[in-house]
Formats: C-alpha cells, structure tokens, sequence
C-alpha cells in the first residue's frame, strides 16, 4: 500500500470534507480530480458514512420508535455491506497520518491532518445537524415524520447510501489498494 503514498502531497483539508454533506451522499455521485482527493475521500470514509448513516437511523428510531428495529437493521447491513472498504478506510487514514507526522517543520495542513479524526467528525456532525434540522422542526411541530424516516431506512437498505452507488472513484480506489495489499 505504501506505494500509492510515496508521490503524496499534504494538501488541503477542503476536498476530504466535502464528500461529507449527506445530500451528496443520497443525491450525486461525487468526482475526485485526482490521487490526493482519493486518498482523503478515503480516509474520511470510514469516520464520515457510518455517522451519517448512525445520525440518520438513530434519528428515526428517536421520532419513531415503532421503525427503531428496522432502522437498526438498516445500520447493521450498511456496516455489513461496507466491512472491507470501513478497514481499508482507516489503513489509508492511517498511513495519511503517518506521512503528515513526518513533515518538518509541521504545517498547518499537516496538523490538520493529523487531526483528521476531530476535523472529519465535526464537519460530519455540522453537516448532519444541517440534513437532519428540517425533519427536527417538523417534529417540533408535531408532523408525522414516519413517512420520511420510512423513505430514508429504504433508501439505505436499497444502496442508495452505499459507496459503491455514489462514489465508484472511490470503490476502484479501494480495490487498487486492496488489490496490493501484502497477504
């Protein structure tokens, strides 16, 4: 794996964030332009889609208890789905982190990597509060929120959530590197 890292820069932080917003996730497929937005996308996933899907699931089963097992269940079979590309994730963050330790003097972007974890889940969590602040006012006010919550556990049980559905990029990076892993 050590081979993709070897030309990789300490770039932004800017393009591993933006495959965070959970309107992307449900709506778009998301382009990287290059290696470096890869290998960000890649280290965030598996700190950002389980948190978007957990903030999704754990929302309805709050505003409706009665969809609590099915919401639950469409959690456990995403994770499920998703096992190898959740450990790749965190080998691509780790060896991220492990370049961005060696740069010296540090950088700014090279702190913000290394703080990638807090950086990822804060602008995860924003952009969850942002997502999920129009189904909270409509039960603030007492609307039936059922239908929603209905259509958002189907859409994750149907892979509409699902990595290999909204960022193919990402699965072929995945693979490349799964691919070249030592057995």
């Amino acid at each position: 794996m050590t081979s993709i890292f070897r030309n990789f820069r300490t770039p932004s932080l800017l393009f591993f964030l933006v495959p965070l917003s959970p309107t992307l996730a449900y709506g778009q497929t998301i382009p990287y332009k290059n290696i470096d937005e890869l290998i960000g996308a890649g280290s965030a996933f598996s700190i950002a889609n389980p948190l978007i899907i957990q903030r999704i699931t754990s929302f309805c089963a709050l505003q409706c208890p009665q969809l609590r097992p099915e919401a639950d269940k469409a959690q456990e079979m995403w994770i499920g789905r998703h096992k190898t590309y959740l450990k790749l994730s965190d080998n691509v963050r780790f060896y991220m982190i492990l370049r961005a330790k060696k740069v010296n003097p540090p950088t700014k972007t090279s702190i913000d990597i290394i703080n990638f974890d807090n950086l990822t889940t804060n602008s995860t969590n924003t952009a969850m509060d942002e997502f999920l602040a129009p189904l909270q006012k409509m039960a603030n006010r007492k609307q039936p929120l059922e239908p929603t919550c209905k259509a958002l556990i189907k859409a994750i049980n149907e892979g509409e959530f699902d990595l290999s559905k909204r960022q193919p990029q990402l699965i072929h990076f995945f693979d490349t590197i799964k691919d070249s892993e030592p057995k």
